[in-house]
């Protein structure tokens, strides 16, 4: 038997919003860090050094809580949950 619980549109929509900022955010710090590039940490001519920047993103990822609409919208997929007509008047 499946589980199903229901919930908001809402919700999503603000779990979806939520991501896109984190994304944007740690994103936009690594242009940032990669426009910058002080001495050569991030890049050079011999190619990019991954273990100095994408830490920096994944930090910040973190940081503006971007796992936690992550997991949610995961559980979302996963669990077949359904999303209740709450915001239909059903007379």
């Amino acid at each position: 038997m499946p589980i199903t619980k229901q919930i908001h549109p809402l919700f999503l929509i603000t779990a979806a919003i939520w991501l896109s900022v984190s994304l944007f955010v740690a994103g936009g710090v690594l242009y940032i860090e990669w426009i910058h590039n002080p001495q050569g940490e991030f890049h050079d001519i011999t190619g990019i050094n991954w273990g100095n920047w994408l830490p920096t993103g994944a930090i910040l990822f973190v940081i503006t809580g971007g796992p936690l609409p992550l997991i949610f919208l995961l559980l979302y997929l996963t669990l077949k949950v359904k999303i209740c007509g709450c915001h239909k008047n059903n007379g």
